[in-house]
């Protein structure tokens, strides 16, 4: 049919739509439900996980509501590449069995342009990744966090921090707080210390409370503050009841980061953290660095996953299409272990961050891309011009 027309014929370009569009609503319809299924089956597990000390804290209905709304960006974000991935091999299969890919193919659709709309799909399902890993998944588990705190009735981790040790990246401050509640914007028994660009005391800071203002600073209260000279020579200690310290302007927040989670920071925040030029020791910034390089690289599982989708959902056996279904589940299984394991030594610094991240999508993509060649018959192709220039060599 198609090459009767030719591909730039106006009845090809209006058949070509209308296939785009089925088969974008059909992937679409799918992946929602496949969202929706796994979202619901993760409050399940949880809430029958839990069950008990929900009913010991008698938790209310819109208690349980808020605490499973919380974290759905940080949910929908893990799941989406497997969603994707089920919700293309769902379409696959069965335009397969209803013979609808063999009819495409008959007349002169080849598998590739069939894959178009779904790796352009792809590309808006790895967008919307990008925007939950900016903000909105890093927050949602600090969040959920509050919430389990508030249904059990104590003192939630993300509210106060004890033993607080802190090297601001661009001044070289450092900070040393027996406490900082974020939730209050207080500390406790604080010792500052201010260096010049060699390293050289230039002011230490005690203050036994502090509070940061709504302008952006610190007030601190019952406060000996001692000056040095440039030859390190200390001033005589000045006791003071109460001091402004507008040129210190480290948040609560800031002076905490390096005791929250990696996967609990934002985006930016984490970026700064990592490229300060003053950092913790390696062995303590692998697990952040890990997180930021992973950040980028997960996305890019969902084009990976669909190569493997074509390459092993695409049949025209029927006896063989749960055999099909049960090696697309085995590759998703093996990549999710293999990333986590990866993981797990980039965060240990057994192997550096940028491997423990990309790894999976490189060892995977490359296996997958082989296997789609394959099946679309590039790889044939390449053999076959390979052939053609040693022959004419």
């Amino acid at each position: 049919m198609f090459h009767a027309h030719g591909v730039s014929s106006p009845r090809a370009r209006f058949v070509m739509k209308l296939m785009d569009r089925y088969l974008l609503g059909l992937l679409l319809g799918s992946f929602g439900f496949c969202l929706l299924a796994f979202y619901f089956l993760f409050i399940l597990a949880d809430l029958f996980d839990s069950l008990g000390d929900v009913i010991k804290n008698k938790a209310g209905w819109w208690v349980l509501v808020q605490y499973y709304s919380i974290p759905a960006p940080y949910i929908f974000q893990l799941i989406v590449p497997a969603a994707f991935f089920l919700s293309v091999i769902y379409v696959l299969v069965t335009w397969s069995s209803s013979r609808e890919l063999v009819a495409l193919q008959a007349g002169g659709v080849s598998l590739h342009r069939v894959a178009v709309p779904v790796f352009l799909a792809g590309l808006g399902v790895m967008a919307l990744q990008y925007g939950l890993f900016f903000h909105l998944s890093p927050q949602a588990g600090q969040r959920r966090q509050a919430m389990e705190d508030q249904i059990e009735k104590r003192t939630g981790r993300g509210e106060r921090f004890p033993a607080v040790v802190y090297k601001n990246p661009t001044t070289g401050a450092l900070w040393f707080a027996q406490e900082i509640d974020l939730k209050e914007r207080t500390l406790k028994q604080a010792e500052i210390v201010l260096m010049d660009d060699l390293g050289r005391d230039r002011m230490k800071i005690f203050a036994a409370r502090g509070r940061y203002t709504e302008e952006g600073f610190w007030d601190f209260a019952g406060v000996r503050r001692v000056d040095f000279s440039r030859d390190g020579t200390a001033a005589v200690p000045q006791d003071l009841a109460q001091m402004d310290a507008p040129f210190l302007n480290e948040s609560p927040e800031q002076l905490v980061a390096v005791l929250r989670p990696a996967s609990e920071m934002s985006w930016p925040e984490l970026s700064a953290f990592i490229h300060a030029p003053y950092q913790p020791a390696p062995s303590r910034m692998a697990p952040y660095r890990t997180e930021h390089l992973h950040r980028m690289a997960y996305p890019w599982l969902v084009p990976v996953l669909v190569l493997f989708a074509f390459a092993l959902a695409v049949t025209h056996d029927r006896r063989s299409m749960a055999g099909t279904v049960f090696r697309c589940i085995l590759v998703l299984a093996g990549l999710l272990v293999w990333m986590q394991l990866s993981l797990a030594l980039g965060n240990g610094k057994r192997i550096p961050p940028w491997l423990a991240a990309w790894s999976p999508v490189l060892i995977f993509g490359a296996a997958g891309l082989w296997l789609f060649a394959e099946r679309t018959g590039w790889l044939w192709n390449l053999r076959h011009y390979i052939g053609q220039g040693r022959a004419g060599a």
